[in-house]
């Protein structure tokens, strides 16, 4: 339940950077609108989302990252729409504090299963982990499609293997789905 959630981790797949890093903002919340072309009301002023963060929180991600041998740092950067979007319509009412993780701009599959995995106790500690991207993301090619707003059947593919993927893995298995993940750039169509 949403009384049991002390804090929500959201790693944002629209936000890379050389190594892992934490959102800190020890002076307020603020969001970065890092998209354009969309109508004046999905910016600020008018599209707020004013939720507070938890330092300690933060300072756990980090410490998590460095004693598992991941390194890691803090910036006082900003919400940018990986959270805000997702977060402003699952939990409207903003009173859950917010932290934001970068992803590291290699996107090394096994690193990034290994802050994963580091990151598992912050589950018994009250933090919802979210990732938050879409599993493709081609708005230039969505906007061009000659499909008439239908889906590219290439993306159906890959979305069906990540789905059933994604499905089939569970605490059971996770050694052997690992090790397939592994594989995924080269065995997943498309």
């Amino acid at each position: 339940s949403t009384t049991d959630i002390k804090c929500i981790l959201v790693v944002s797949a629209h936000w890379e950077e050389n190594s892992f890093t934490v959102d800190y903002q020890p002076s307020g919340t603020k969001l970065i609108y890092d998209y354009y072309g969309f109508p004046d009301e999905s910016y600020a002023p008018h599209l707020t989302y004013p939720v507070p963060t938890d330092l300690a929180v933060a300072d756990r991600v980090t410490a998590l990252l460095q004693q598992g041998g991941i390194s890691s740092k803090k910036a006082n950067r900003g919400f940018d729409h990986g959270t805000f979007i997702p977060l402003k319509v699952g939990y409207p009412a903003a009173t859950i504090p917010v932290v934001q993780l970068s992803l590291k701009r290699n996107l090394d599959l096994a690193e990034h299963v290994r802050v994963g995995e580091l990151l598992q106790p912050l589950r018994k500690e009250g933090v919802l982990i979210i990732g938050s991207g879409q599993i493709t993301h081609n708005l230039s090619a969505m906007r061009s499609s000659p499909n008439n707003g239908a889906i590219d059947p290439k993306v159906s593919a890959f979305t069906d293997y990540v789905k059933d993927f994604l499905e089939a893995t569970s605490t059971g298995n996770y050694a052997e789905q690992k090790a397939r993940f592994a594989t995924m750039p080269s065995a997943a169509p498309h």
